[in-house]
């Protein structure tokens, strides 16, 4: 009996940790949403600085409030993960504190009631405090109180099932003792009732935290994903994290997918709760590339251990705030390989970069195949390079410029959904749009005359 209620004391400790792994998960893809609204922060003050002119205020407006979309979601979401945290408090607290009574009440022997599980003191729960953050290493705290008062009153229990024994031997013997025997019987199963009734909360507590944290963390994951879809960063700047925080986030806990993407069964469960299969076409397409979007750049680390967000073309020559990627909405997979982001339904197709410059102005390329060989620098990468092609895309017949950098901070090798446009090391190549590209000499020649 006391193997298997040791049992019972051990899956209760295991199913709080498995609930302080899933709030760790949260954290994770808080922490990368932080990093990446920080950088997104940066890209608007920049822009406001670079385009004060009154001409440009619709369209750095627009990004103001795609930035303000994002951040109060991610606000609303850090919102609930407090609250969780508080209810949790609030439900160990309010258990801790009626195991203490009922010991006090129950257990007669002195030493036990002195013992530490029974005399802790923790600070009360706050029912209209609302904003109160409360530590969840507080909440462990008492979790392993709960624990250690439920174990000594299983021994309490197993004390006074030894004294029922020899009880009723001495009633057989002849003893007019039988009320107290069914006294003792009564107390007995009343502790013994009141010890499985603790490990039922318990149960409950880890049902409920698991299914609040977990269905927070399908709502991050969400978010993250709409976040991606959204702007794919592709740079880090080395000043924005610390190195070993970014190596963090990229070992994956014990219940979140490599990289914070949405595994099968979360994949199963968000499409349960919006019944994916009775949405129109068009609206599953949004809800799978959402989905497909929140781990698409997460494993995106490089060699020093940094993941790698976006700079954008108006930054300035520093190059490590912030861009929109246009090469084919490329993203990289688990395998450090480059896969093209899922495509929408026609009615659904958001355009790249390249087709809004084709559809809004005419720009004439400046580079032809005399352009092969010619020493050029591409906005949003902090490398010189060297032009390999310059020919038509492989499926709207539009000009690009293919470019092999001289740093591994490019894309590909040469390479774009299958179709090989040149050939360089991987890491080394990227294709863009010819007003993308500058030639190295007018650079310089717009520098001196800057002069």
């Amino acid at each position: 009996m006391l193997n298997s209620k040791s049992t019972s004391v051990s899956k209760m400790k295991h199913n709080f940790e498995q609930v302080l792994a899933l709030r760790q998960d949260i954290l994770n893809v808080f922490h990368i949403l932080d990093s990446k609204l920080k950088v997104l922060r940066g890209v608007y003050a920049d822009m406001v600085s670079t385009h004060a002119h009154k001409e440009y205020v619709f369209g750095i407006d627009s990004f103001c409030f795609q930035n303000e979309l994002i951040e109060t979601d991610y606000n609303n979401l850090k919102d609930i993960f407090r609250r969780i945290d508080g209810r949790t408090y609030c439900e160990y607290y309010n258990l801790y504190v009626m195991v203490q009574q009922y010991g006090s009440e129950e257990i007669t022997d002195s030493k036990v009631k002195r013992s530490v599980n029974f005399t802790h003191t923790f600070a009360p729960y706050k029912h209209l405090d609302t904003n109160k953050t409360y530590s969840m290493d507080v909440v462990r705290d008492m979790q392993g109180a709960i624990t250690g008062c439920i174990t000594e009153l299983e021994t309490q229990h197993q004390c006074r099932v030894i004294s029922l024994q020899v009880d009723r031997e001495q009633s057989n013997l002849g003893l007019n003792i039988d009320n107290l025997v069914y006294t003792e019987m009564y107390r007995n199963t009343m502790l013994n009732a009141r010890i499985d009734m603790f490990y039922r909360y318990l149960d409950v507590f880890h049902d409920h935290h698991s299914k609040y944290y977990t269905r927070l963390l399908l709502k991050a994951k969400l978010h993250l994903g709409i976040v991606n879809e959204d702007i794919i960063i592709k740079q880090f700047s080395q000043q924005s994290i610390n190195k070993d925080e970014i190596a963090q986030l990229h070992v994956p806990a014990e219940n979140i997918s490599p990289g914070g993407g949405i595994d099968k069964k979360e994949d199963a469960q968000i499409k349960s709760y919006v019944q994916f299969d009775e949405l129109a076409t068009c609206r599953q397409n949004v809800l799978s590339n959402i989905i497909a979007s929140a781990g698409s750049d997460n494993s995106n680390v490089g060699e020093d251990g940094l993941a790698s967000i976006a700079s954008d073309e108006n930054a300035d020559e520093g190059g490590d705030k912030f861009t929109f990627v246009d090469e084919e909405k490329e993203v990289i997979n688990e395998n450090d390989e480059y896969a093209e982001a899922d495509v929408f339904e026609e009615s659904m197709k958001v355009p790249d970069d390249s087709e809004v410059h084709r559809l809004t102005f005419v720009m004439e390329s400046v580079f032809n195949q005399d352009s092969v060989g010619k020493r050029v620098i591409v906005d949003g990468y902090e490398s010189n390079g060297t032009i390999a092609f310059v020919g038509p895309h492989h499926v709207d017949t539009h000009t690009r410029v293919g470019v092999v950098l001289d740093t591994k901070i490019g894309l590909n090798d040469g390479t774009v959904k299958g179709h090989q446009y040149f050939e360089c090391e991987n890491g080394h190549g990227v294709i863009v749009v010819p007003y993308k590209v500058h030639l190295v000499d007018d650079v310089d020649n717009d520098d001196n005359l800057s002069r």
